[in-house]
């Protein structure tokens, strides 16, 4: 059986993604504050997709992985 290998390409863009969201949405009264409301929304439905898109594709390419060593 051979050793799951997490691709970094997608690990790395995963965890900026959920960071940066973490703190988009904890400091989101500073930045509505100093800039547009529709600013803040946009910045957190583009994450919160890409968040997703590359969740996934990292999820599925760890699970063929393991369906193939089965």
């Amino acid at each position: 059986m051979n050793e799951i290998s997490i691709s970094k390409h997608l690990l790395i863009p995963t965890f900026i993604c959920a960071l940066s969201l973490i703190i988009v949405i904890y400091k989101r009264k500073i930045l509505i504050a100093k800039s547009n409301k529709n600013l803040f929304i946009s910045v957190v439905v583009f994450l919160s997709l890409y968040l997703f898109v590359v969740g996934n594709s990292l999820f599925c390419d760890i699970y063929y992985q393991w369906n193939l060593n089965m």
